[in-house]
């Protein structure tokens, strides 16, 4: 009887070691790596493999998660997490939304933290980086060749013309 109550001892103990190398685990994530045509106003939907919405990690987790364009600009994220004292279903899932929407045609790169941890403490252990382009096309670049500079070099180019004109009648 001794023998089988310290193999199920010892069976548990290796089984809960296991898990325990394992990781937490990303299951799903709504886009997928390399999409284009991603919606300039997305909700990514997180479900990972364990609890990650527990008061006890909850705090720390909110600033588990980046996202930045192909220029390098942050994009500020706002990170929704449901309670599990009230709904248990919803420990696993984490949804991020925007602040404002993303600009069309462009790349962005979400990440999430390795340092992201489930209510036992056990965290991803790597980056998770999702690369994904938003629908559209892009909008002209601020700079010399978009629409406004030129306009604006136009006017004054104008103004000075016709002043000189003038001043030369005169």
């Amino acid at each position: 009887m001794k023998k089988v109550i310290s193999i199920v001892i010892l069976m548990f103990l290796m089984g809960t070691m296991a898990f325990a190398e394992g990781g937490l685990v990303l299951e799903s994530i709504n886009i997928e790596d390399g999409q284009i045509d991603v919606s300039v106003e997305p909700q990514i939907i997180l479900d990972f493999s364990n609890n990650v919405v527990n008061l006890n990690v909850k705090d720390h987790n909110m600033t588990m998660f980046e996202m930045a364009d192909e220029d390098g600009n942050k994009v500020s994220l706002v990170i929704e997490m449901g309670d599990d004292q009230v709904e248990s279903e919803i420990g696993n899932t984490i949804n991020v939304k925007m602040e404002s929407p993303l600009i069309e045609g462009t790349a962005y790169t979400f990440t999430i933290m390795k340092d992201l941890q489930s209510k036992n403490a056990i965290t991803l252990g790597e980056d998770i980086t999702i690369t994904f382009t938003t629908e559209g096309e892009k909008p002209v670049g601020k700079g010399f060749k978009s629409p406004t500079y030129v306009g604006m070099i136009m006017v004054a180019l104008g103004i000075l013309i016709g002043y000189f004109l003038r001043k030369r009648r005169n």
